[in-house]
Protein backbone atom coordinates (compact mmCIF):
# COMPACT_ATOMS: atom_id res chain seq x y z
CA UNK A 1 0.00 0.00 0.00
CA UNK A 2 1.65 3.22 -0.60
CA UNK A 3 1.54 6.22 1.78
CA UNK A 4 0.73 8.73 -0.60
CA UNK A 5 -2.60 8.70 -2.52
CA UNK A 6 -2.74 8.14 -6.49
CA UNK A 7 -3.39 10.63 -8.32
CA UNK A 8 -6.19 9.55 -11.00
CA UNK A 9 -7.61 11.68 -13.96
CA UNK A 10 -10.36 10.24 -15.89
CA UNK A 11 -10.68 11.45 -19.18
CA UNK A 12 -14.13 11.43 -21.12
CA UNK A 13 -15.18 12.64 -24.35
CA UNK A 14 -19.25 13.64 -24.60
CA UNK A 15 -21.28 11.22 -24.11
CA UNK A 16 -24.61 9.38 -22.93
CA UNK A 17 -26.10 6.37 -21.72
CA UNK A 18 -23.51 3.79 -20.41
CA UNK A 19 -20.43 4.81 -20.85
CA UNK A 20 -21.47 8.26 -18.64
CA UNK A 21 -23.15 6.10 -16.01
CA UNK A 22 -20.05 3.71 -15.87
CA UNK A 23 -17.62 6.33 -15.03
CA UNK A 24 -20.40 8.18 -12.11
CA UNK A 25 -20.39 4.96 -10.91
CA UNK A 26 -16.42 4.72 -10.47
CA UNK A 27 -16.36 8.06 -8.83
CA UNK A 28 -19.61 7.10 -6.64
CA UNK A 29 -17.12 4.05 -5.67
CA UNK A 30 -13.47 5.05 -5.33
CA UNK A 31 -11.97 4.47 -2.23
CA UNK A 32 -10.64 8.24 -1.42
CA UNK A 33 -8.29 7.25 0.88
CA UNK A 34 -6.74 5.62 -1.77
CA UNK A 35 -6.72 7.88 -4.90
CA UNK A 36 -7.09 11.64 -5.16
CA UNK A 37 -9.81 11.79 -8.31
CA UNK A 38 -9.99 14.37 -11.08
CA UNK A 39 -12.92 14.33 -13.57
CA UNK A 40 -11.66 15.94 -17.19
CA UNK A 41 -15.17 16.33 -19.49
CA UNK A 42 -16.43 19.16 -21.73
CA UNK A 43 -18.43 21.35 -19.46
CA UNK A 44 -21.44 20.76 -21.43
CA UNK A 45 -21.28 17.69 -19.18
CA UNK A 46 -20.93 18.69 -15.95
CA UNK A 47 -24.49 19.08 -14.04
CA UNK A 48 -25.30 15.74 -15.65
CA UNK A 49 -22.01 13.38 -14.99
CA UNK A 50 -20.62 15.56 -12.14
CA UNK A 51 -23.54 16.71 -9.49
CA UNK A 52 -23.60 15.69 -5.96
CA UNK A 53 -20.09 14.04 -6.35
CA UNK A 54 -18.30 17.70 -6.08
CA UNK A 55 -16.64 16.44 -2.46
CA UNK A 56 -15.55 13.30 -4.34
CA UNK A 57 -13.81 14.22 -7.32
CA UNK A 58 -12.50 17.26 -8.94
CA UNK A 59 -13.78 18.77 -12.73
CA UNK A 60 -11.82 20.30 -14.68
CA UNK A 61 -13.53 21.50 -18.21
CA UNK A 62 -11.67 20.25 -20.92
CA UNK A 63 -13.41 19.77 -24.35
CA UNK A 64 -13.10 16.53 -26.53
CA UNK A 65 -13.81 17.56 -30.21
CA UNK A 66 -14.28 15.01 -32.52
CA UNK A 67 -11.60 13.76 -34.74
CA UNK A 68 -13.98 14.46 -38.10
CA UNK A 69 -13.15 17.78 -36.97
CA UNK A 70 -9.77 19.36 -38.84
CA UNK A 71 -7.02 19.43 -35.80
CA UNK A 72 -9.99 18.55 -33.46
CA UNK A 73 -8.36 16.14 -31.55
CA UNK A 74 -4.86 17.86 -31.79
CA UNK A 75 -6.28 21.09 -30.02
CA UNK A 76 -8.04 18.57 -27.30
CA UNK A 77 -4.64 16.75 -26.62
CA UNK A 78 -3.18 20.15 -26.23
CA UNK A 79 -5.57 21.07 -23.72
CA UNK A 80 -4.71 17.40 -21.93
CA UNK A 81 -1.08 17.92 -21.95
CA UNK A 82 -1.06 21.58 -20.59
CA UNK A 83 -2.90 19.55 -17.24
CA UNK A 84 -1.29 16.58 -16.69
CA UNK A 85 2.09 18.87 -17.12
CA UNK A 86 0.38 21.62 -14.56
CA UNK A 87 -1.29 18.86 -12.10
CA UNK A 88 1.16 15.97 -12.89
CA UNK A 89 -1.43 12.72 -12.42
CA UNK A 90 0.13 9.59 -11.34
CA UNK A 91 -2.70 7.79 -13.54
CA UNK A 92 -4.44 8.99 -16.65
CA UNK A 93 -7.20 7.13 -17.54
CA UNK A 94 -9.13 7.41 -20.49
CA UNK A 95 -12.70 6.50 -21.58
CA UNK A 96 -13.51 5.26 -24.98
CA UNK A 97 -12.20 5.43 -28.54
CA UNK A 98 -11.74 9.40 -28.77
CA UNK A 99 -10.52 10.19 -25.04
CA UNK A 100 -7.77 7.17 -25.62
CA UNK A 101 -6.61 9.58 -29.19
CA UNK A 102 -6.20 12.56 -27.01
CA UNK A 103 -4.81 11.01 -24.70
CA UNK A 104 -1.81 9.48 -26.82
CA UNK A 105 -1.45 12.37 -28.78
CA UNK A 106 -1.16 14.04 -25.81
CA UNK A 107 2.09 12.26 -24.29
CA UNK A 108 3.78 10.84 -21.22
CA UNK A 109 2.82 13.63 -18.92
CA UNK A 110 1.64 10.97 -16.40
CA UNK A 111 3.57 8.15 -15.07
CA UNK A 112 0.95 5.46 -16.43
CA UNK A 113 -2.13 5.89 -19.49
CA UNK A 114 -4.61 3.81 -19.48
CA UNK A 115 -7.30 2.91 -21.61
CA UNK A 116 -11.27 1.53 -21.12
CA UNK A 117 -12.37 0.32 -24.43
CA UNK A 118 -16.08 0.60 -23.61
CA UNK A 119 -16.81 -1.17 -26.56
CA UNK A 120 -15.75 -3.49 -29.71
CA UNK A 121 -13.23 -1.67 -31.81
CA UNK A 122 -15.83 0.46 -34.42
CA UNK A 123 -16.85 -1.13 -37.91
CA UNK A 124 -16.53 -0.50 -40.38
CA UNK A 125 -12.62 1.60 -40.04
CA UNK A 126 -10.58 2.20 -43.37
CA UNK A 127 -7.29 0.53 -42.72
CA UNK A 128 -5.58 4.10 -41.73
CA UNK A 129 -8.17 4.37 -39.23
CA UNK A 130 -7.78 1.38 -37.90
CA UNK A 131 -3.76 1.19 -37.67
CA UNK A 132 -4.24 5.05 -35.89
CA UNK A 133 -6.13 3.21 -33.50
CA UNK A 134 -4.20 0.10 -33.13
CA UNK A 135 -1.16 2.67 -33.01
CA UNK A 136 -2.95 4.59 -30.25
CA UNK A 137 -4.20 1.43 -28.02
CA UNK A 138 -0.56 0.29 -28.22
CA UNK A 139 0.79 3.72 -26.98
CA UNK A 140 -1.39 3.03 -23.95
CA UNK A 141 0.24 1.66 -20.89
CA UNK A 142 -2.50 -1.21 -20.43
CA UNK A 143 -6.21 -1.46 -21.77
CA UNK A 144 -9.33 -2.38 -19.86
CA UNK A 145 -12.08 -4.28 -21.71
CA UNK A 146 -15.07 -4.78 -19.43
CA UNK A 147 -15.94 -7.88 -21.43
CA UNK A 148 -14.10 -10.98 -22.93
CA UNK A 149 -15.66 -10.16 -26.13
CA UNK A 150 -13.67 -6.89 -26.08
CA UNK A 151 -10.65 -8.82 -24.66
CA UNK A 152 -10.31 -11.07 -27.42
CA UNK A 153 -10.92 -8.29 -29.94
CA UNK A 154 -8.15 -6.56 -28.36
CA UNK A 155 -5.88 -9.23 -28.25
CA UNK A 156 -6.42 -9.82 -32.03
CA UNK A 157 -5.67 -6.72 -32.78
CA UNK A 158 -2.33 -7.81 -31.26
CA UNK A 159 -1.86 -6.19 -28.07
CA UNK A 160 0.09 -7.70 -25.96
CA UNK A 161 -1.59 -10.26 -23.11
CA UNK A 162 -0.05 -8.75 -20.30
CA UNK A 163 -1.17 -5.31 -21.14
CA UNK A 164 -4.71 -5.97 -21.58
CA UNK A 165 -6.92 -6.99 -18.10
CA UNK A 166 -10.97 -7.80 -18.07
CA UNK A 167 -12.34 -5.61 -15.24
CA UNK A 168 -16.63 -7.10 -15.68
CA UNK A 169 -18.99 -4.04 -15.77
CA UNK A 170 -20.50 -3.14 -12.77
CA UNK A 171 -23.67 -1.67 -11.95
CA UNK A 172 -25.88 -0.16 -8.41
CA UNK A 173 -29.35 -1.62 -8.18
CA UNK A 174 -31.47 1.56 -9.58
CA UNK A 175 -33.78 2.48 -6.55
CA UNK A 176 -37.07 2.86 -8.02
CA UNK A 177 -40.08 3.82 -5.43
CA UNK A 178 -43.22 2.47 -6.42
CA UNK A 179 -45.10 6.12 -7.08
CA UNK A 180 -41.93 6.56 -10.05
CA UNK A 181 -42.80 3.38 -11.37
CA UNK A 182 -46.69 4.12 -11.69
CA UNK A 183 -45.99 7.85 -13.05
CA UNK A 184 -43.65 6.38 -16.01
CA UNK A 185 -46.00 3.73 -17.20
CA UNK A 186 -49.41 6.28 -17.02
CA UNK A 187 -47.29 8.98 -18.67
CA UNK A 188 -46.79 6.33 -21.31
CA UNK A 189 -50.56 5.27 -21.53
CA UNK A 190 -49.75 2.22 -20.36
CA UNK A 191 -52.04 -0.35 -18.35
CA UNK A 192 -50.02 -0.89 -14.43
CA UNK A 193 -52.08 -4.24 -14.33
CA UNK A 194 -50.74 -5.52 -17.59
CA UNK A 195 -47.36 -7.08 -18.51
CA UNK A 196 -44.53 -4.90 -19.75
CA UNK A 197 -42.02 -6.41 -22.19
CA UNK A 198 -39.54 -3.70 -22.55
CA UNK A 199 -37.08 -3.17 -25.65
CA UNK A 200 -34.52 -1.17 -24.41
CA UNK A 201 -33.49 1.32 -27.83
CA UNK A 202 -29.83 1.21 -27.12
CA UNK A 203 -29.96 -2.90 -27.80
CA UNK A 204 -31.57 -2.64 -30.64
CA UNK A 205 -29.92 -0.60 -33.16
CA UNK A 206 -32.23 -0.16 -36.58
CA UNK A 207 -29.92 -1.84 -38.79
CA UNK A 208 -31.22 -5.07 -37.22
CA UNK A 209 -34.81 -4.09 -38.20
CA UNK A 210 -36.19 -7.42 -39.13
CA UNK A 211 -35.10 -8.84 -35.86
CA UNK A 212 -36.60 -6.35 -33.71
CA UNK A 213 -40.16 -6.17 -35.69
CA UNK A 214 -40.24 -10.42 -35.85
CA UNK A 215 -39.55 -10.16 -32.00
CA UNK A 216 -42.19 -7.75 -30.85
CA UNK A 217 -44.84 -8.49 -33.60
CA UNK A 218 -44.85 -12.06 -32.13
CA UNK A 219 -44.67 -11.20 -28.66
CA UNK A 220 -48.18 -9.31 -29.59
CA UNK A 221 -49.55 -11.69 -31.32
CA UNK A 222 -48.53 -14.63 -28.93
CA UNK A 223 -49.36 -12.53 -25.90
CA UNK A 224 -51.99 -10.00 -27.05
CA UNK A 225 -52.22 -8.84 -23.18
CA UNK A 226 -48.47 -7.89 -23.53
CA UNK A 227 -47.50 -4.18 -23.56
CA UNK A 228 -44.10 -4.00 -25.73
CA UNK A 229 -42.42 -0.60 -25.12
CA UNK A 230 -39.03 0.09 -27.22
CA UNK A 231 -37.67 2.48 -24.64
CA UNK A 232 -34.66 5.04 -24.59
CA UNK A 233 -32.57 6.76 -27.35
CA UNK A 234 -31.42 4.70 -30.18
CA UNK A 235 -29.21 5.33 -33.26
CA UNK A 236 -30.51 8.57 -35.17
CA UNK A 237 -30.21 7.59 -38.22
CA UNK A 238 -33.33 7.01 -40.88
CA UNK A 239 -33.39 3.16 -40.17
CA UNK A 240 -34.52 3.73 -36.71
CA UNK A 241 -36.58 5.92 -37.14
CA UNK A 242 -38.44 3.77 -39.41
CA UNK A 243 -37.53 1.28 -36.80
CA UNK A 244 -39.77 3.40 -34.62
CA UNK A 245 -42.51 4.34 -37.04
CA UNK A 246 -43.15 0.39 -37.71
CA UNK A 247 -43.26 -0.67 -33.88
CA UNK A 248 -46.37 1.97 -33.59
CA UNK A 249 -48.26 0.33 -36.40
CA UNK A 250 -47.91 -2.90 -34.48
CA UNK A 251 -49.57 -1.73 -31.77
CA UNK A 252 -46.22 -1.10 -29.59
CA UNK A 253 -45.17 1.73 -27.49
CA UNK A 254 -42.00 3.76 -28.53
CA UNK A 255 -40.74 6.26 -25.63
CA UNK A 256 -38.11 8.62 -27.14
CA UNK A 257 -34.86 9.89 -24.98
CA UNK A 258 -35.66 9.36 -21.85
CA UNK A 259 -33.89 10.90 -18.34
CA UNK A 260 -34.12 7.66 -16.52
CA UNK A 261 -35.09 4.59 -17.68
CA UNK A 262 -34.99 3.07 -14.52
CA UNK A 263 -38.98 3.58 -13.59
CA UNK A 264 -39.47 1.26 -16.95
CA UNK A 265 -36.83 -1.01 -16.26
CA UNK A 266 -38.79 -1.80 -12.83
CA UNK A 267 -42.12 -2.04 -14.26
CA UNK A 268 -40.86 -4.65 -17.04
CA UNK A 269 -42.28 -8.29 -16.53
CA UNK A 270 -39.45 -9.05 -19.25
CA UNK A 271 -36.24 -7.05 -20.89
CA UNK A 272 -35.39 -7.84 -24.42
CA UNK A 273 -32.32 -7.86 -26.67
CA UNK A 274 -33.23 -8.95 -29.45
CA UNK A 275 -29.39 -8.95 -31.41
CA UNK A 276 -26.31 -8.90 -29.89
CA UNK A 277 -25.45 -5.45 -28.60
CA UNK A 278 -22.16 -3.52 -29.77
CA UNK A 279 -21.86 -1.36 -26.62
CA UNK A 280 -21.49 -2.86 -23.18
CA UNK A 281 -24.94 -4.10 -22.04
CA UNK A 282 -25.42 -1.82 -18.58
CA UNK A 283 -29.31 -1.62 -19.07
CA UNK A 284 -29.31 -5.65 -19.21
CA UNK A 285 -27.25 -5.56 -15.74
CA UNK A 286 -29.23 -3.00 -14.12
CA UNK A 287 -32.63 -5.13 -15.52
CA UNK A 288 -30.89 -8.30 -13.65
CA UNK A 289 -30.09 -5.75 -10.51
CA UNK A 290 -33.96 -5.35 -10.08
CA UNK A 291 -34.63 -9.09 -10.57
CA UNK A 292 -35.89 -8.80 -14.07
CA UNK A 293 -35.12 -11.33 -16.14
CA UNK A 294 -33.63 -10.43 -19.64
CA UNK A 295 -34.11 -12.42 -22.89
CA UNK A 296 -31.30 -11.87 -25.83
CA UNK A 297 -29.59 -13.03 -28.57
CA UNK A 298 -26.37 -15.18 -28.24
CA UNK A 299 -23.19 -12.63 -28.08
CA UNK A 300 -20.79 -15.50 -28.59
CA UNK A 301 -19.37 -14.36 -24.88
CA UNK A 302 -20.10 -17.49 -23.20
CA UNK A 303 -18.54 -15.95 -19.68
CA UNK A 304 -21.27 -13.10 -20.15
CA UNK A 305 -23.80 -12.82 -17.14
CA UNK A 306 -26.82 -14.13 -18.84
CA UNK A 307 -26.78 -17.68 -19.16
CA UNK A 308 -29.42 -19.57 -20.53
CA UNK A 309 -31.81 -21.03 -17.80
CA UNK A 310 -29.99 -19.75 -15.10
CA UNK A 311 -29.61 -16.03 -15.15
CA UNK A 312 -32.24 -15.61 -18.47
CA UNK A 313 -32.87 -16.92 -21.57
CA UNK A 314 -30.31 -16.76 -24.62
CA UNK A 315 -31.33 -17.99 -28.03
CA UNK A 316 -29.58 -18.13 -31.25
CA UNK A 317 -28.58 -14.88 -33.34
CA UNK A 318 -31.06 -14.29 -35.68
CA UNK A 319 -34.23 -16.23 -34.62
CA UNK A 320 -36.49 -13.99 -33.65
CA UNK A 321 -39.10 -16.44 -33.43
CA UNK A 322 -37.42 -17.75 -30.57
CA UNK A 323 -36.94 -14.54 -28.85
CA UNK A 324 -40.65 -13.98 -28.74
CA UNK A 325 -41.24 -17.92 -27.53
CA UNK A 326 -38.56 -17.58 -24.60
CA UNK A 327 -39.97 -13.83 -23.70
CA UNK A 328 -43.52 -15.33 -23.88
CA UNK A 329 -42.51 -18.07 -22.03
CA UNK A 330 -41.22 -16.06 -18.99
CA UNK A 331 -44.55 -14.28 -18.93
CA UNK A 332 -47.09 -16.92 -18.83
CA UNK A 333 -44.21 -18.95 -16.38
CA UNK A 334 -43.93 -16.47 -13.56
CA UNK A 335 -42.35 -19.15 -11.62
CA UNK A 336 -40.20 -19.68 -13.74
CA UNK A 337 -39.12 -15.79 -14.33
CA UNK A 338 -39.07 -14.96 -10.38
CA UNK A 339 -36.61 -18.04 -10.17
CA UNK A 340 -34.51 -16.35 -13.14
CA UNK A 341 -35.11 -13.08 -11.80
CA UNK A 342 -33.54 -14.09 -8.24
CA UNK A 343 -30.24 -16.00 -9.68
CA UNK A 344 -29.63 -12.41 -11.88
CA UNK A 345 -30.09 -9.96 -9.16
CA UNK A 346 -27.69 -12.78 -7.11
CA UNK A 347 -25.20 -12.44 -9.99
CA UNK A 348 -24.82 -8.96 -10.42
CA UNK A 349 -24.94 -8.44 -6.71
CA UNK A 350 -21.87 -10.82 -6.20
CA UNK A 351 -19.66 -10.49 -9.53
CA UNK A 352 -20.72 -7.07 -10.87
CA UNK A 353 -21.07 -4.47 -8.23
CA UNK A 354 -20.67 -1.21 -8.85
CA UNK A 355 -18.04 -1.51 -5.78
CA UNK A 356 -16.47 -4.31 -7.35
CA UNK A 357 -15.51 -2.91 -10.30
CA UNK A 358 -14.00 0.15 -8.93
CA UNK A 359 -11.75 -2.45 -6.14
CA UNK A 360 -10.88 -4.13 -8.99
CA UNK A 361 -9.46 -1.15 -11.10
CA UNK A 362 -7.48 0.08 -7.59
CA UNK A 363 -5.80 -3.29 -7.57
CA UNK A 364 -4.52 -2.06 -11.04
CA UNK A 365 -3.89 1.47 -10.47
CA UNK A 366 -1.77 0.10 -7.62
CA UNK A 367 0.38 -2.68 -9.87
CA UNK A 368 0.71 -0.45 -12.64
CA UNK A 369 1.87 2.49 -10.86
CA UNK A 370 4.40 -0.02 -8.98
CA UNK A 371 5.49 -1.64 -12.09
CA UNK A 372 6.09 1.95 -13.60
CA UNK A 373 7.94 2.63 -10.77
CA UNK A 374 10.54 -0.32 -10.57
CA UNK A 375 8.49 -3.29 -9.45
CA UNK A 376 5.60 -5.43 -8.87
CA UNK A 377 3.64 -7.34 -11.48
CA UNK A 378 0.35 -6.55 -13.27
CA UNK A 379 -2.42 -9.53 -13.23
CA UNK A 380 -4.62 -9.93 -16.36
CA UNK A 381 -7.53 -10.39 -15.00
CA UNK A 382 -8.69 -9.04 -11.52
Amino acid sequence: MRDEAIRVLHLLRPSAGGMRTHVRTLLEHHDLSRLQVTLAAPAGMREALYSGLEDRAGFRALEMTDPAVPFGLIYSSFLLSTLIRKERFHIIHAHGVRATLAAALAGGGGRVRLATLHRPLPRPLNPAARSTLTLALRAMDHVVAPAEKIRRELLNAGLDPSRVSLIPEGVDPPCVPEERRLRALRSLGLDPDRPVVLFPARLCPGTRFQEVTGSAGAILRLAPGAQVVLAGEGPGDASSRRLQRALVRMGATCTGPVEDLAPLLAAASVVVAPVPCPDLSRTLLEAMALGIPPVCSDSGDATGPVQDGVTGRVVPEGDFAAVAEAAVQLLHRRDEAERLGRAAHERVRTEHSGQQMARRLEILYENLLARAEGGGACPARL
